[in-house]
């Protein structure tokens, strides 16, 4: 018998077509794009006139203040209405900045550090639009962080912080309109926010214009370390820490390299204690800057040297003794990097002073595989540092 014979099979499978249709319209039609309210009134006008939307458009993000130009910014010479645009801009930003729309937070972020950001390298911006608007920035910044605003917005405003001091950095110091907000947003507890802190002090401290004869006392400097503990020496923290260190002019600034030894042997501590730190490849920054011949190593006496030396030693000690347990972990293959990075620092020394003993030491530490058995890893090891103690009493 036919279904053309069969008036209930035919209704059955118009049914069951009707089903699949409904199921497969429904997601369609949620995918498609929510139509404008001009859109949705014209759709049900009568003779081409618009009738009541049949969907409301949620608000809209209010634009905000127009960013400053190129001109702005390199004019040497701003009027008393311009730089008073300067000010404004930064203030009708930050009332945005700590608002409760998150995507015009957002747009004020960005304007912010565009505002920021340095037009050429040839022709810079001014140092007046500079201070300016760094005067204003820390003016409404220091208002807001003593309200008791979400993480979002103290996220947000460390973001800022960072990158403005990072682009204005080489016309114009930040510190001494940025550095106690530095300080207190490194104190943060959250380590996202304080991680951005350490950002900011490393613009901080690596601008020109900031160091010199009271580097040693300079707020941002002494708050490395104790925040780094506070913050159990979280390992993007550190690493930044080590950054902060990279671009400072050693020379001028030799108390970069009692602070940098003080958070490497921190960091070493807990190797000691058979606890790695965070990230332990990150360990060989330290050590790398510490020994660059035409950097803090020549800034070192001999009694100076031989410290860091020892130091270097005891991570290879320290390092290559917890190996064994944490080989198979997510620590392991690190710990492989730091020893035979830790060569590559030994080797640059050794080299440097004819050490006709640790040269090759520290280049069998360095020739091992990432697959090497971990017996030859911590034979090698231990080796080169027994003899960095000996080239180094």
């Amino acid at each position: 018998m036919t279904y053309n014979s069969c008036p209930t099979g035919i209704m059955k499978i118009q049914n069951a077509i009707l089903c699949c249709v409904a199921i497969f319209a429904v997601p369609f039609c949620l995918a498609q794009p929510r139509p404008t309210p001009a859109a949705a009134g014209a759709a049900t006008g009568v003779g081409g006139a618009a009738a009541t939307p049949l969907i409301v458009a949620g608000p809209t993000t209010a634009p905000g203040p127009k960013l400053p130009t190129s001109g702005d910014k390199q004019n040497p010479t701003p009027t008393a209405a311009q730089l008073a645009s300067i000010s404004d801009f930064v203030k009708v930003n930050m009332v945005r900045l700590v608002g409760d729309d998150t995507d015009v937070c957002t747009l004020t972020r960005n304007d912010l550090i565009a505002a920021s950001v340095n037009p050429s390298q040839v022709n810079p911006a001014s140092s007046v639009y500079y201070q300016t608007f760094l005067q204003s920035l820390s003016t409404e910044i220091k208002s807001a962080l003593t309200k008791k605003y979400p993480v979002r917005v103290r996220l947000n405003i460390a973001i800022v912080v960072a990158r403005v001091c990072d682009n204005v950095k080489s016309v114009v110091p930040p510190g001494a309109q940025m550095d106690s907000i530095i300080v207190q947003i490194m104190k943060d507890p959250v380590d996202s926010i304080s991680l951005w802190g350490m950002k900011a002090a490393a613009a901080s401290l690596s601008a020109p214009g900031n160091q010199g004869a009271n580097f040693a006392a300079n707020s941002v400097l002494q708050q490395i370390v104790p925040v780094l503990v506070a913050h159990k020496f979280n390992g993007a923290m550190t690493e930044e820490a080590y950054a902060a260190f990279a671009d400072v002019n050693i020379a001028a600034n030799k108390p970069c390299i009692a602070a940098l030894q003080k958070i490497f042997k921190a960091r070493i501590d807990l190797y000691k204690a058979g606890t790695p730190p965070q990230d332990p490849a990150i360990d060989y920054r330290a050590a790398a800057y510490l020994v660059a011949q035409k950097g803090m190593w020549a800034q070192m006496n001999s009694v100076e040297q031989a410290q860091t030396m020892k130091m270097i030693a005891d991570l290879v000690d320290a390092g290559s003794s917890v190996l064994p347990t944490k080989d198979a972990g997510e620590v392991g293959p690190q710990l492989r990097i730091l020893l035979s990075q830790l060569s590559g620092a030994v080797m640059v020394v050794s080299g440097a002073q004819n050490k006709s003993t640790l040269t090759p030491l520290a280049g069998k530490v360095h020739s091992l595989s990432a697959t090497s058995p971990v017996n030859a890893v911590v034979a090698a090891s231990s080796a080169m540092s027994a003899q960095i103690r000996v080239d180094y009493p």
